[in-house]
């Protein structure tokens, strides 16, 4: 008799909330969201039902339970952490600064992403400058001399191999990228020094013990992005050149006697990839 009195008093609750509460296959249609996410979000006190009826447990939303799930989707299709958003929805005013700095981040990374891609698609140019800003990551590192295009490769595929070994997470927002010394134009088979990094989602040292890990400062950079072939290292020395002048007209002053290069092939088309449509971001660090 309880039960049926319960379900009775439910159906009378869902009578009265039917003209101006949603359901949550309603909600689920509209917001593009799962019944399980939506359960979740609950549960993380990032969303409070307007109403759950005390028979059926059936849950009602309003559209403020709507509209915040709406801005929810947002938040993290432009890559932000669930821990972010709650603070977000919570106007956690110490960490908004850090959130702040962060969608600022990651708008630089799709500003990057689409200059490369445009280039890629150009039919008119094979290069293009910009000023990008660097942020600091924590990178697995290792300096070496090579000479050629593909030791550099060589170099790559066994320092990937090392960062997986070790089990350190790949920071997948950014992309390999070496650091060598400018003196003089390059030529084939000559030697030269790199420091190349790979980009690992950590934050700090915090419980690092290896030292092939280390922090590579962010900075401020006049950037080329060079659309040519693989292997011919001097069409790399003739954008370093329109980089140069470029800066100089500029009157910019360099940080560091280092340029960043900034492996682009891989990630966009792996070996696979024609070696004449090969793309490559060289940077220069500004002084400030």
């Amino acid at each position: 008799m309880r039960n049926r009195d319960n379900a009775v008093e439910g159906l009378r609750e869902d009578a009265a909330v039917a003209d101006s509460f949603y359901t949550i296959k309603q909600v689920c249609d509209v917001t593009g969201l799962s019944r399980t996410m939506l359960i979740k979000l609950e549960s993380m006190d990032m969303i409070t039902p307007k109403k759950i009826n005390t028979g059926s447990g059936y849950r009602y939303y309003d559209l403020y339970n709507i509209m915040d799930l709406i801005q929810y989707r947002l938040l993290r299709n432009i890559g932000l952490t669930q821990k972010n958003i709650l603070a977000i929805f919570n106007a956690d005013e110490k960490n908004l600064q850090q959130i702040f700095d962060e969608i600022k981040t990651r708008i630089a990374i799709l500003q990057r992403g689409a200059e490369e891609i445009s280039l890629r698609l150009s039919s008119e140019k094979n290069h293009e400058i910009s000023e990008i800003e660097f942020p600091d990551l924590v990178c697995c590192c290792e300096e070496k001399t090579v000479a050629s295009p593909a030791e550099t490769s060589r170099l790559a595929f066994e320092m990937y191999n090392r960062v997986f070994s070790m089990g350190y997470p790949i920071n997948f927002l950014e992309k390999l990228f070496l650091i060598r010394c400018r003196s003089g134009k390059l030529r084939i088979g000559e030697p030269y020094t790199i420091k190349m990094c790979i980009p690992l989602d950590l934050n700090d040292l915090t419980g690092v013990t290896d030292d092939c890990i280390e922090i590579i400062p962010g900075c401020r950079s006049l950037s080329i992005l060079s659309y040519g072939h693989y292997e011919h290292i001097g069409e790399q020395n003739d954008a370093l050149d329109i980089l140069w002048n470029e800066f100089e007209q500029r009157g910019y002053k360099a940080a560091d006697d280092k340029v960043r290069v900034v492996e682009i092939v891989a990630p966009y088309g792996g070996i696979q990839n024609k070696p004449e449509k090969y793309i490559c971001r060289l940077a220069i660090p500004i002084s400030d």
